[in-house]
């Protein structure tokens, strides 16, 4: 049953629409702590009304061995949403409680250009992850098998699929795309207060949750912020939670493990309202806290795989050539490379900072290089190695997204040229890159997101695509001679496309 909820909700997230406004999607999840207890009377006054470019869908807690809840409607991102909150998924009826909700959307809107967000918050107070901490308050275990087999696990799947059938989450007649950015989880506290034995499986069991809710959203990638858990001593043995350091450095070990997670551990310095929780300063600045750990890990370039010898010989070349501001850049990768560019334009200064091989994440690592001359032009072509290697589009848009942005606070005179990626050709007598030219859906996809992206950000989007196709929207013969490369009319056939994007 789990496995078909998870392939229903994928939908949304796989989908494009013309028009659409692009929200980066979180997702704020765990026990008590996530769900806030910050009192919304001791708000200051600019986080005490709505804040317009963001949207959240707060699902309705549900109990274990329960009928399977994730109630909630998307509504403009306003204080009340801590603990006590509930909805019946027409009316959302607020508490008098907060969460991290508010000054993380704020600082995560304000370092990202202002870009909508949007986010999903499914959080119970007094849950674990294992089973036999589960006590009276529930369990986020996808193995779960008592009673009738419903738990927190099947509460958050129900919330994600409720959450991405709306189409249109801001009401403005558009359809909207969710694209998947981050995960913020609080938990940790149940799991510390039983059992050693518990607490010291907690590193597996959040791996293997973490990696279940990347599923959910279909982003193997997405990065994750982990919040300590921390204690108060208001007990009378001064330790509320007895196994709390077991868990704490089962946190640390998941993160040094992950590649793409981080600890937040401010939590230390938090004064508390209860035995338990924060209090409103503490969840005012724990906001923060999530947003700055999550911007340093989105601005890490994705996938961080070796690149080639080939690659670090001509990266370590290009930063000891002397690039100017009349430069007309030519950057990307193989098919890029194999441009003979200065004879091919000639009467333009060129500079080919193609790389055999490269992606997107490589081509961020050289943006130093790239930018040292500030360039007038720079076409951009990547990211057909990065779908060879099952990178997702999301996820490629993602580095695009950084790219953009460095060469904008770099080089800001530069004009930034979005070309599509070619097509490719899977005939059997090309079977040498058969796992670049099976991805003839992947490119149009990515395509279109490139478009979107370029429009979006004020850029030129230049479509080479549907220049170079025959049948079945393959890339045409006489251009290539392995289904992926291109030959010398193929080059030709390019160099007439850009002329007159070179004499703008």
């Amino acid at each position: 049953m789990r496995c078909f909820s998870t392939a229903v909700l994928l939908v949304m997230f796989a989908a494009g629409h013309a028009g659409a406004t692009d929200y980066a999607l979180y997702f704020l999840g765990g026990q008590s702590n996530m769900e806030g207890y910050g009192y919304v009377s001791e708000l200051p006054a600019e986080l005490s009304s709505d804040q317009a470019g963001v949207m959240i869908f707060h699902g309705n807690i549900g109990s274990d061995n329960t009928t399977v809840d994730g109630r909630g409607l998307w509504h403009m991102l306003r204080p009340g949403h801590g603990t006590g909150f509930s909805t019946d998924g027409k009316v959302n009826h607020y508490s008098e409680r907060f969460g991290v909700e508010l000054t993380f959307a704020k600082a995560m809107r304000a370092s990202h250009s202002d870009q909508p967000v949007a986010i999903i918050k499914y959080a119970k107070g007094g849950t674990s992850i294992d089973t036999d901490a589960a006590g009276n308050f529930g369990c986020w275990d996808a193995d779960y098998s008592y009673g009738s087999a419903i738990n927190q696990y099947d509460h958050f799947l129900a919330t994600v699929r409720n959450a991405t059938a709306v189409s249109d989450i801001d009401g403005d007649g558009e359809n909207d795309r969710l694209i998947p950015s981050g995960i913020v989880w609080m938990q940790g506290e149940s799991d510390a207060c039983y059992s050693l034995d518990i607490a010291i499986r907690y590193q597996q069991h959040l791996h293997t949750l973490m990696n279940l809710i990347r599923t959910a959203f279909r982003s193997d990638d997405m990065p994750v912020v982990i919040g300590r858990i921390s204690d108060s001593g208001n007990d009378d043995d001064g330790i509320v939670w007895k196994w709390g350091n077991v868990v704490r450095q089962a946190q640390v070990d998941y993160v040094k493990a992950d590649g793409n997670a981080t600890l937040v551990t401010s939590t230390d310095d938090y004064s508390y309202s209860d035995p338990w929780h924060y209090d409103t300063a503490g969840y005012i600045d724990l906001g923060k806290q999530f947003a700055s750990a999550l911007i340093i890990l989105q601005n890490q370039p994705l996938f961080r795989t070796t690149h080639s010898t080939y690659y670090r010989q001509q990266k370590t070349q290009f930063e000891l050539l002397e690039n100017t501001a009349k430069d007309i850049m030519l950057l990307g990768d193989s098919i890029t490379d194999c441009g003979e560019w200065s004879e091919l334009l000639p009467g333009y200064l060129t500079r080919n900072r193609g790389i055999s091989g490269d992606r997107t994440d490589g081509v961020l690592k050289r943006m130093d290089e790239i930018l040292s001359g500030r360039p007038k032009k720079i076409f951009l072509m990547i990211g057909v190695n990065d779908l060879s290697l099952g990178f997702s589009v999301d996820d490629i848009i993602a580095n695009y997204r950084r790219i953009i942005r460095d060469i904008r606070n770099g080089s800001p005179e530069t004009k930034l040229y979005i070309q599509s990626l070619l097509p490719v050709n899977p005939a059997p007598e090309y079977s040498r890159f058969r796992d670049h030219v099976n991805k003839t859906r992947s490119i149009q996809l990515l395509n279109s997101r490139l478009k979107d992206l370029a429009k979006a950000s004020g850029l030129t989007y230049i479509d080479l695509y549907s220049h170079f196709t025959v049948e079945h929207n393959y890339l045409n013969p006489d251009y290539t001679n392995d289904g992926l490369h291109l030959t010398g009319p193929g080059y030709i056939m390019w160099v007439s496309l850009l002329q007159g994007y070179l004499k703008e």
